[in-house]
Protein backbone atom coordinates (compact mmCIF):
# COMPACT_ATOMS: atom_id res chain seq x y z
CA UNK A 1 0.00 0.00 0.00
CA UNK A 2 1.28 3.49 -0.80
CA UNK A 3 0.15 7.14 -0.76
CA UNK A 4 -0.34 8.95 -4.01
CA UNK A 5 0.54 12.39 -2.65
CA UNK A 6 2.45 14.11 0.11
CA UNK A 7 -0.76 15.78 1.31
CA UNK A 8 -2.40 12.39 1.79
CA UNK A 9 0.57 11.22 3.82
CA UNK A 10 0.50 14.33 6.00
CA UNK A 11 -3.26 14.04 6.50
CA UNK A 12 -3.07 10.46 7.65
CA UNK A 13 -0.15 11.28 9.89
CA UNK A 14 -2.11 14.02 11.62
CA UNK A 15 -5.10 11.73 12.02
CA UNK A 16 -2.92 9.08 13.63
CA UNK A 17 -1.33 11.66 15.94
CA UNK A 18 -4.74 12.94 17.04
CA UNK A 19 -5.95 9.41 17.64
CA UNK A 20 -2.98 8.75 19.90
CA UNK A 21 -3.21 12.08 21.75
CA UNK A 22 -4.81 11.76 25.19
CA UNK A 23 -8.06 13.62 25.84
CA UNK A 24 -7.73 16.85 27.76
CA UNK A 25 -7.80 16.10 31.47
CA UNK A 26 -10.66 17.37 33.57
CA UNK A 27 -10.12 19.44 36.67
CA UNK A 28 -12.04 20.60 39.71
CA UNK A 29 -13.84 23.74 38.56
CA UNK A 30 -15.30 24.51 41.98
CA UNK A 31 -14.71 22.86 45.35
CA UNK A 32 -17.09 23.60 48.23
CA UNK A 33 -15.22 21.42 50.71
CA UNK A 34 -15.47 17.99 52.28
CA UNK A 35 -18.16 16.98 54.73
CA UNK A 36 -17.37 17.06 58.42
CA UNK A 37 -18.95 15.56 61.52
CA UNK A 38 -21.13 18.56 62.32
CA UNK A 39 -23.53 16.94 64.76
CA UNK A 40 -22.40 19.31 67.52
CA UNK A 41 -22.41 22.50 65.44
CA UNK A 42 -25.27 25.02 65.33
CA UNK A 43 -27.68 23.82 62.70
CA UNK A 44 -25.64 20.63 62.52
CA UNK A 45 -28.63 18.34 62.21
CA UNK A 46 -29.01 19.54 58.66
CA UNK A 47 -32.13 20.23 56.67
CA UNK A 48 -34.16 17.87 54.57
CA UNK A 49 -34.00 18.55 50.87
CA UNK A 50 -37.04 16.74 49.57
CA UNK A 51 -39.85 17.46 47.16
CA UNK A 52 -42.57 15.80 49.26
CA UNK A 53 -41.63 17.67 52.43
CA UNK A 54 -41.58 20.99 50.52
CA UNK A 55 -38.02 21.72 51.60
CA UNK A 56 -35.27 22.54 49.15
CA UNK A 57 -31.72 23.49 50.08
CA UNK A 58 -29.56 25.58 47.73
CA UNK A 59 -25.88 26.44 47.78
CA UNK A 60 -24.01 28.89 45.57
CA UNK A 61 -20.86 28.77 43.48
CA UNK A 62 -19.03 31.02 41.03
CA UNK A 63 -16.91 30.68 37.91
CA UNK A 64 -14.23 33.17 36.91
CA UNK A 65 -14.14 31.90 33.30
CA UNK A 66 -16.31 30.00 30.83
CA UNK A 67 -16.49 26.51 32.33
CA UNK A 68 -17.96 23.23 31.16
CA UNK A 69 -19.29 20.95 33.94
CA UNK A 70 -18.95 17.27 33.07
CA UNK A 71 -19.51 15.54 36.40
CA UNK A 72 -20.66 16.32 39.93
CA UNK A 73 -19.68 14.86 43.27
CA UNK A 74 -21.58 15.64 46.46
CA UNK A 75 -22.09 14.27 49.96
CA UNK A 76 -25.51 13.87 51.55
CA UNK A 77 -27.20 11.81 54.22
CA UNK A 78 -29.60 9.74 52.16
CA UNK A 79 -30.35 6.51 50.42
CA UNK A 80 -30.62 5.21 46.89
CA UNK A 81 -33.58 7.17 45.63
CA UNK A 82 -34.40 9.34 42.66
CA UNK A 83 -33.40 13.00 42.90
CA UNK A 84 -33.14 16.11 40.73
CA UNK A 85 -29.95 18.12 40.21
CA UNK A 86 -30.65 21.73 39.23
CA UNK A 87 -28.66 24.89 38.53
CA UNK A 88 -30.06 28.42 38.89
CA UNK A 89 -29.00 31.92 38.02
CA UNK A 90 -28.12 34.20 40.91
CA UNK A 91 -30.75 36.84 41.66
CA UNK A 92 -29.33 39.44 44.07
CA UNK A 93 -27.82 36.82 46.35
CA UNK A 94 -30.72 34.36 46.08
CA UNK A 95 -31.57 31.51 43.68
CA UNK A 96 -33.18 32.92 40.53
CA UNK A 97 -34.42 31.27 37.36
CA UNK A 98 -33.63 27.60 36.80
CA UNK A 99 -31.27 27.18 33.85
CA UNK A 100 -30.58 23.43 34.02
CA UNK A 101 -32.07 20.32 35.62
CA UNK A 102 -31.36 16.61 35.43
CA UNK A 103 -33.51 13.83 36.91
CA UNK A 104 -31.53 10.83 38.12
CA UNK A 105 -32.78 7.40 39.14
CA UNK A 106 -30.91 5.06 41.47
CA UNK A 107 -28.97 3.50 38.59
CA UNK A 108 -27.95 6.83 37.07
CA UNK A 109 -25.45 7.80 39.76
CA UNK A 110 -22.69 6.26 41.83
CA UNK A 111 -23.55 5.72 45.49
CA UNK A 112 -20.64 5.27 47.87
CA UNK A 113 -20.53 3.41 51.18
CA UNK A 114 -21.39 5.08 54.47
CA UNK A 115 -18.72 7.42 55.77
CA UNK A 116 -17.89 8.97 59.12
CA UNK A 117 -19.65 12.21 58.15
CA UNK A 118 -22.65 12.69 60.41
CA UNK A 119 -25.47 15.16 60.79
CA UNK A 120 -26.63 13.79 64.12
CA UNK A 121 -27.09 10.67 66.18
CA UNK A 122 -29.82 9.30 63.92
CA UNK A 123 -28.25 6.51 61.81
CA UNK A 124 -30.19 7.72 58.77
CA UNK A 125 -28.12 10.90 58.90
CA UNK A 126 -24.82 9.13 58.14
CA UNK A 127 -23.22 10.59 55.05
CA UNK A 128 -22.59 8.96 51.69
CA UNK A 129 -20.66 10.00 48.59
CA UNK A 130 -22.70 10.54 45.44
CA UNK A 131 -21.36 11.24 41.95
CA UNK A 132 -22.74 11.33 38.43
CA UNK A 133 -21.84 12.41 34.91
CA UNK A 134 -23.87 14.87 32.88
CA UNK A 135 -25.12 13.38 29.58
CA UNK A 136 -24.08 16.62 27.89
CA UNK A 137 -21.57 19.00 29.53
CA UNK A 138 -23.15 22.14 30.98
CA UNK A 139 -21.19 25.22 29.89
CA UNK A 140 -21.65 28.37 31.97
CA UNK A 141 -20.15 31.84 31.48
CA UNK A 142 -18.38 33.67 34.31
CA UNK A 143 -20.79 34.53 37.10
CA UNK A 144 -22.49 33.41 40.31
CA UNK A 145 -24.94 30.51 40.39
CA UNK A 146 -26.89 28.25 42.76
CA UNK A 147 -27.46 24.50 42.73
CA UNK A 148 -29.62 22.03 44.60
CA UNK A 149 -29.95 18.26 45.06
CA UNK A 150 -33.67 17.64 45.60
CA UNK A 151 -34.84 14.17 46.64
CA UNK A 152 -38.25 12.93 45.52
CA UNK A 153 -38.95 11.02 48.72
CA UNK A 154 -39.74 12.30 52.20
CA UNK A 155 -36.92 13.07 54.66
CA UNK A 156 -34.44 10.84 52.83
CA UNK A 157 -32.04 13.50 51.53
CA UNK A 158 -30.49 15.61 54.28
CA UNK A 159 -27.74 18.17 53.79
CA UNK A 160 -24.36 17.73 55.41
CA UNK A 161 -22.02 20.54 56.39
CA UNK A 162 -18.58 21.24 54.95
CA UNK A 163 -17.37 23.58 57.65
CA UNK A 164 -16.60 27.25 57.29
CA UNK A 165 -14.26 29.51 55.38
CA UNK A 166 -15.24 29.64 51.71
CA UNK A 167 -17.77 32.46 52.04
CA UNK A 168 -20.64 30.57 50.44
CA UNK A 169 -23.85 29.81 52.27
CA UNK A 170 -26.85 27.58 51.99
CA UNK A 171 -30.39 28.83 51.48
CA UNK A 172 -33.38 26.78 52.52
CA UNK A 173 -36.68 27.20 50.70
CA UNK A 174 -39.60 25.96 52.75
CA UNK A 175 -43.16 26.83 51.79
CA UNK A 176 -41.75 29.42 49.37
CA UNK A 177 -39.83 31.21 52.18
CA UNK A 178 -36.07 31.31 51.65
CA UNK A 179 -33.84 31.64 54.72
CA UNK A 180 -30.11 31.39 55.34
CA UNK A 181 -28.55 28.60 57.38
CA UNK A 182 -25.06 27.84 58.73
CA UNK A 183 -22.63 25.58 56.95
CA UNK A 184 -22.08 24.66 53.33
CA UNK A 185 -23.16 21.78 51.17
CA UNK A 186 -20.09 19.64 50.34
CA UNK A 187 -19.82 19.30 46.56
CA UNK A 188 -17.35 19.45 43.69
CA UNK A 189 -17.97 20.47 40.09
CA UNK A 190 -15.60 18.73 37.69
CA UNK A 191 -14.95 19.51 34.03
CA UNK A 192 -12.89 21.78 31.82
CA UNK A 193 -12.41 25.51 31.52
CA UNK A 194 -13.45 26.59 28.05
CA UNK A 195 -10.80 29.28 27.79
CA UNK A 196 -7.96 30.77 29.79
CA UNK A 197 -9.14 34.39 29.98
CA UNK A 198 -8.96 34.90 33.74
CA UNK A 199 -8.91 38.39 35.20
CA UNK A 200 -8.64 39.66 38.76
CA UNK A 201 -10.93 42.54 39.73
CA UNK A 202 -10.44 45.04 42.54
CA UNK A 203 -13.50 46.89 43.82
CA UNK A 204 -12.60 50.35 45.19
CA UNK A 205 -8.84 49.82 44.62
CA UNK A 206 -7.76 52.19 47.39
CA UNK A 207 -10.06 50.63 50.01
CA UNK A 208 -9.27 47.71 52.30
CA UNK A 209 -12.85 46.74 53.19
CA UNK A 210 -14.54 47.79 49.91
CA UNK A 211 -17.38 49.46 51.82
CA UNK A 212 -20.45 50.29 49.72
CA UNK A 213 -23.62 52.11 50.72
CA UNK A 214 -26.38 50.62 48.54
CA UNK A 215 -28.37 53.86 48.90
CA UNK A 216 -25.52 55.97 47.57
CA UNK A 217 -26.09 58.38 44.70
CA UNK A 218 -22.44 57.98 43.74
CA UNK A 219 -20.41 55.52 41.73
CA UNK A 220 -18.31 52.44 42.51
CA UNK A 221 -14.81 52.26 40.99
CA UNK A 222 -13.84 48.78 39.84
CA UNK A 223 -10.45 47.90 38.35
CA UNK A 224 -9.82 44.93 36.06
CA UNK A 225 -6.18 44.12 36.72
CA UNK A 226 -3.77 43.27 33.94
CA UNK A 227 -1.13 40.58 34.32
CA UNK A 228 1.28 38.50 32.29
CA UNK A 229 -1.68 36.24 31.44
CA UNK A 230 -4.37 38.89 30.86
CA UNK A 231 -4.18 42.09 28.78
CA UNK A 232 -6.73 44.42 30.36
CA UNK A 233 -6.33 46.94 27.53
CA UNK A 234 -8.05 44.45 25.20
CA UNK A 235 -11.37 44.57 27.08
CA UNK A 236 -14.41 45.23 24.90
CA UNK A 237 -16.05 47.91 27.05
CA UNK A 238 -19.54 47.38 25.56
CA UNK A 239 -19.65 43.87 27.10
CA UNK A 240 -18.70 44.83 30.68
CA UNK A 241 -21.39 44.57 33.39
CA UNK A 242 -21.16 44.69 37.18
CA UNK A 243 -23.27 43.61 40.15
CA UNK A 244 -26.50 41.60 40.49
CA UNK A 245 -28.37 43.94 38.13
CA UNK A 246 -25.59 43.99 35.51
CA UNK A 247 -24.88 47.73 35.56
CA UNK A 248 -22.95 49.09 32.58
CA UNK A 249 -19.98 51.47 32.99
CA UNK A 250 -20.75 55.16 33.46
CA UNK A 251 -17.97 56.00 31.01
CA UNK A 252 -15.73 54.01 28.69
CA UNK A 253 -13.20 53.35 31.40
CA UNK A 254 -9.59 54.41 31.27
CA UNK A 255 -6.24 52.66 31.29
CA UNK A 256 -3.84 53.08 34.20
CA UNK A 257 -1.58 50.97 36.39
CA UNK A 258 -3.84 50.90 39.44
CA UNK A 259 -1.71 48.59 41.59
CA UNK A 260 1.71 49.73 40.32
CA UNK A 261 2.82 46.28 39.21
CA UNK A 262 3.98 47.30 35.74
CA UNK A 263 0.89 45.94 33.95
CA UNK A 264 -1.77 48.30 32.65
CA UNK A 265 -5.23 47.91 34.20
CA UNK A 266 -8.70 49.10 33.13
CA UNK A 267 -10.65 51.22 35.62
CA UNK A 268 -14.44 51.50 35.37
CA UNK A 269 -17.09 53.36 37.38
CA UNK A 270 -20.61 52.02 37.96
CA UNK A 271 -23.71 53.74 39.35
CA UNK A 272 -24.22 52.28 42.84
CA UNK A 273 -27.99 51.96 42.64
CA UNK A 274 -27.94 50.51 39.13
CA UNK A 275 -25.53 47.78 40.28
CA UNK A 276 -28.29 46.13 42.34
CA UNK A 277 -26.06 45.61 45.38
CA UNK A 278 -28.23 45.11 48.48
CA UNK A 279 -27.61 45.45 52.20
CA UNK A 280 -25.91 42.30 53.46
CA UNK A 281 -24.21 41.37 50.19
CA UNK A 282 -20.64 40.19 50.74
CA UNK A 283 -19.37 40.04 47.15
CA UNK A 284 -19.99 41.47 43.70
CA UNK A 285 -19.17 40.08 40.26
CA UNK A 286 -17.88 41.77 37.10
CA UNK A 287 -17.84 40.07 33.71
CA UNK A 288 -17.20 40.93 30.08
CA UNK A 289 -15.30 39.93 26.95
CA UNK A 290 -12.02 40.79 25.32
CA UNK A 291 -11.73 41.57 21.61
CA UNK A 292 -10.97 38.00 20.57
CA UNK A 293 -14.34 36.90 21.97
CA UNK A 294 -13.11 35.22 25.16
CA UNK A 295 -15.22 35.79 28.25
CA UNK A 296 -13.71 36.86 31.56
CA UNK A 297 -15.06 37.62 34.98
CA UNK A 298 -14.40 37.47 38.67
CA UNK A 299 -15.71 38.63 42.02
CA UNK A 300 -14.36 40.66 44.91
CA UNK A 301 -15.55 40.94 48.50
CA UNK A 302 -17.54 43.97 49.69
CA UNK A 303 -18.93 45.34 52.96
CA UNK A 304 -22.28 47.14 52.90
CA UNK A 305 -22.74 50.18 55.13
CA UNK A 306 -25.62 52.57 55.87
CA UNK A 307 -27.98 49.64 56.37
CA UNK A 308 -29.18 50.19 59.94
CA UNK A 309 -32.65 48.80 60.60
CA UNK A 310 -33.89 52.18 61.86
CA UNK A 311 -33.14 54.06 58.67
CA UNK A 312 -36.09 55.32 56.70
CA UNK A 313 -36.29 55.03 52.91
CA UNK A 314 -36.99 58.79 52.93
CA UNK A 315 -33.65 59.61 54.57
CA UNK A 316 -31.26 61.63 52.38
CA UNK A 317 -29.15 59.58 50.02
CA UNK A 318 -25.56 59.63 51.15
CA UNK A 319 -22.27 58.92 49.48
CA UNK A 320 -20.09 56.00 50.53
CA UNK A 321 -18.20 58.19 53.01
CA UNK A 322 -21.39 59.16 54.85
CA UNK A 323 -21.83 62.68 53.45
CA UNK A 324 -24.97 64.08 51.90
CA UNK A 325 -24.98 63.55 48.16
CA UNK A 326 -25.07 66.64 46.00
CA UNK A 327 -27.45 66.63 43.09
CA UNK A 328 -29.74 63.74 42.24
CA UNK A 329 -32.48 62.86 44.71
CA UNK A 330 -30.86 64.71 47.60
CA UNK A 331 -30.20 67.91 45.69
CA UNK A 332 -33.69 69.37 46.07
CA UNK A 333 -33.45 70.19 49.78
CA UNK A 334 -31.68 73.57 49.45
CA UNK A 335 -33.85 74.50 46.47
CA UNK A 336 -37.04 73.80 48.41
CA UNK A 337 -35.98 76.14 51.25
CA UNK A 338 -35.06 78.86 48.75
CA UNK A 339 -38.46 78.65 47.09
CA UNK A 340 -40.22 78.75 50.45
CA UNK A 341 -38.30 81.85 51.50
CA UNK A 342 -39.15 83.56 48.19
CA UNK A 343 -42.85 82.81 48.50
CA UNK A 344 -42.84 84.17 52.05
CA UNK A 345 -41.22 87.41 50.90
CA UNK A 346 -43.83 87.85 48.13
CA UNK A 347 -46.67 87.29 50.58
CA UNK A 348 -45.25 89.84 53.00
CA UNK A 349 -44.82 92.38 50.17
CA UNK A 350 -48.45 91.89 49.11
CA UNK A 351 -49.68 92.37 52.67
CA UNK A 352 -47.93 95.73 53.13
CA UNK A 353 -48.97 96.88 49.65
CA UNK A 354 -52.65 96.29 50.53
CA UNK A 355 -52.21 98.17 53.81
CA UNK A 356 -50.70 101.22 52.01
CA UNK A 357 -53.35 101.19 49.25
CA UNK A 358 -56.18 101.06 51.78
CA UNK A 359 -55.12 104.29 53.51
Amino acid sequence: MYFESKSGLIGCGLAALLALSPARATEILFDNGEAIDNAGLPGGNGYSSNLQSNQQVFDNFAFARDSSIESVRFQMAGGTEAFRFSVYNDDAGMPGAEIFSLDLEAGDYRFGPATEYLNGVNPSDIGHDFSFDLPTPLTLPPGSYWLSFLGTGNNLFRTLGSGEGDGFVQRQLRSEQATGRPGNTPFRLIGQPVDDAVAVIDIKPESDDNSINPRSAGVIPVAVLGSIDFDATQIRVSTVVFGPDAATPEHNGHVEDVNNDGFMDMLFHFDTRESGIQCGDTEAFLRGEIFDGQSFGNLDSITTIGCDAGESPDDPIVDDDGGIATGGDAGGTALDWTMLAGLGALALFGFYRRRLTGR
